[in-house]
């Protein structure tokens, strides 16, 4: 496919200006708790992807738009937080990242 809507629930933080009934259109995705503490495999962990510009359609519809950034744990331990703010998160979504990742990494072989 050549767009992957990911429609869902989605914790906001209010630090970031987010409300309940928020509707967001995510900027960058980001994983906030992949810490990998060997030089070079930061950015790795992190894997920040940019999303599709959507900002006119953010705009018309009145969205808003950010970071999201996602986990392997529903729990949110307090280096999370440090790591979410590091990363300017908007809104955290269990397990989103690994939806881009293997929509990337599908399009680099031959189904």
């Amino acid at each position: 496919p050549d767009l992957i809507i990911s429609a869902g629930t989605a914790g906001g933080f209010k630090a970031r200006g987010g409300e309940i009934g928020d509707v967001y259109v995510t900027t960058d995705s980001v994983n906030h708790d992949r810490r990998i503490g060997i030089p070079g495999f930061t950015e790795y962990g992190v894997y920040r992807v940019a999303a599709l510009d959507a900002s006119t359609m953010a705009k018309t519809l009145n969205f808003k738009t950010g970071v999201t950034s996602t986990g392997n744990s529903l729990e949110c331990a307090e280096i999370d937080m440090v790591k979410l703010t590091e990363l300017e998160a908007s809104t955290k979504v269990y397990l989103y990242v690994c939806i881009l990742y293997i929509y990337s990494n599908s399009h680099s072989h031959n189904y």
